[in-house]
């Protein structure tokens, strides 16, 4: 569910988590030990439209997606005034998760654990 530019939700625990990277952003993956899978998002208004998960059985499909309808690079899009920072936070509900990032775009990538221990991608674009 969005409201006031942020997203969130719960899903049944999970086994495989891909995300699709097709957007600046920052994702974060945070363990959590209460077995729940939760995915929670916050940005401008347009990426927070062409944002989008789905559940099949126990497959989370996080689709963060390129706002100009490209499949081949990314663009600049007016983001409505925004000026934070797109993160999308995956609280992962128990151990043995398969996470899988794919950039399917002319993004740069990187993988990370951050200040907080989480590992971290942090997409941006190459210009």
């Amino acid at each position: 569910m969005i409201r006031n530019n942020e997203y969130k939700k719960e899903f049944t625990t999970c086994q495989t988590i891909t995300v699709n990277l097709g957007n600046k952003c920052r994702v974060e993956y945070i363990e959590s030990d209460n077995g729940v899978c939760k995915v929670e998002a916050q940005g401008d208004p347009v990426f927070l439209r062409y944002f989008d998960v789905e559940q099949e059985e126990a497959n989370l499909l996080v689709q963060i997606k390129n706002p100009s309808g490209s499949a081949i690079r990314w663009e600049h899009y007016d983001r409505e005034g925004y000026t934070g920072e797109n993160l999308v936070q995956i609280y992962i509900g128990c151990d043995g998760v398969n996470i899988n990032s794919i950039n399917y775009l002319n993004l740069k990538a990187l993988s990370h654990i951050n200040k907080q221990g989480h590992d971290e991608v942090i997409c941006s674009s190459l210009a």
